[in-house]
């Protein structure tokens, strides 16, 4: 979710798409974000979200040829569009970041029936091309519940308390963790405490520590 906020301060997406089994949010650190957030978020249930993440992709290579073409201002009726985007505006031509990102956040995908069709494997594996930034939540990292096609498209991990070794090693060895060998990352997950999380970033081989206790305080001050 930390991440998710450096995208929103620097106003990179357009919209977030929350998806979870019932299109219910459940997390707690993201029922507090939100509250923070400039981006328009929305929820979505797994047996909607092809067909609206579909939509959306829809009008986004609808978007991107208009711009491209500079038809984009001489649409007669953008309200559709700037509604079907979630858009107050058109970017003007000569702003640097004109294209549309779009953050998909995909909660508890362990062994979600999602993700046994092809079609939201090809999406994942195409999200640069698509311009979608994806982060998954998952109670498990192994192959019978995450496919090795997800789990390679990988860049960033966070790791939070209650792991045990063998899952912590499942965990390294089958994600792109760089910068420190296993027992490295042993001894350093065991000092990951409650409100903490470990962060690997297979980019640039950054491993480190993230404090998470000024998310609960805030949550514990929300519900009284």
């Amino acid at each position: 979710m930390r991440e998710i906020l450096k995208l929103d301060r620097l106003k990179l997406p357009h919209l977030i798409l929350y998806i979870t089994g019932d299109g219910k949010i459940t997390d707690d650190t993201f029922i507090y974000l939100s509250q923070t957030l400039e981006t328009p978020y929305i929820t979505i249930a797994h047996n909607e979200a092809k067909e609206i993440i579909n939509g959306l992709l829809y009008y986004k290579n609808m978007y991107n040829e208009l711009f491209n073409t500079r038809k984009l201002h001489k649409l007669k009726q953008k309200d559709v569009l700037l509604d079907a985007l979630y858009l107050k505006e058109f970017p003007d031509y000569t702003q640097k970041n004109t294209r549309l990102h779009t953050i998909l956040i995909f909660d508890d995908i362990a062994y979600s029936k999602l993700f046994k069709d092809p079609y939201f494997e090809s999406l994942i594996t195409k999200n640069r091309h698509n311009n979608i930034i994806t982060f998954f939540g998952t109670q498990k990292f192994t192959g019978d519940a995450i496919s090795s096609s997800i789990r390679s498209q990988a860049t960033s991990i966070c790791i939070y308390n209650g792991f045990s070794p063998r899952e912590l090693a499942t965990i390294y060895n089958n994600s792109s963790i760089k910068g420190l060998d296993y027992q490295e990352l042993k001894r350093l997950y065991s000092t990951v405490k409650n409100d903490q999380c470990l962060y690997a970033n297979s980019k640039n081989s950054e491993v480190k520590i993230i404090d998470l206790s000024h998310i609960r305080q805030a949550l514990i001050s929300i519900e009284y």
